[in-house]
């Protein structure tokens, strides 16, 4: 049940992505910032992209201000504050068009960002022939990066032509019985 609470334990709170919005209440709010901060951090690490991390801290900034800012909000806003996932992907809809493609193609991109760096770096161990094993376990994450991008923006292409074959097959009008012609049956009756 979110409330409002003491504003120093909000500010404590918001110096961790999330958890000063789970301390308001808003826990799905909370749970978007936390997994988004972790999450690119994780990928960061994983795909040696320190880039990614220049993401980490607007999701900390962002957080930290939203958070202070539901805390110092009157109580009548505060309690029509609705908590939902701030994660566009998450929830009933799922994942917009423009979103998905958006995110396939960051994907591809990270993809071939990391194939280019790791051939770069391979070329000497190549001559030397030795592949230390972290290398390929990050062409082996840009090689999936790279094959999920492609695979959603093909999935969803798919997904839109069964769609569109469905409305048609919906909008096709039902086969009308003639109707008896009104001029005919007024004329016999006189």
């Amino acid at each position: 049940m979110k409330q409002k609470k003491n504003r120093f334990l909000v500010f404590l709170c918001s110096l961790l992505p999330g958890a000063g919005e789970m301390y308001l209440g808003f826990m799905k709010m909370g749970l978007s910032l936390l997994i988004g901060f972790f999450g690119t951090m994780g990928i960061a690490s994983l795909t040696g992209i320190d880039q990614l991390l220049f993401v980490t801290a607007i999701i900390w900034i962002y957080s930290f201000f939203h958070a202070n800012n539901l805390g110092g909000i009157p109580e009548e806003e505060f309690m029509k504050m609705e908590d939902t996932y701030m994660l566009p992907f998450v929830g009933e809809k799922g994942m917009s068009k423009t979103l998905r493609r958006i995110v396939a193609g960051l994907l591809i991109f990270m993809g071939v960002i990391m194939l280019g760096d790791l051939t770069m770096r391979m070329l000497p161990d190549a001559i030397w022939n030795l592949i230390p094993t972290n290398l390929i376990s990050r062409l082996a994450v840009a090689i999936v990066l790279i094959i999920i991008g492609i695979k959603m923006i093909a999935g969803k292409k798919e997904s839109l032509e069964a769609q569109a074959a469905e409305l048609s097959r919906q909008e096709l009008p039902a086969p009308q019985q003639p109707q008896p012609d009104q001029s005919k049956e007024n004329e016999e009756e006189r």
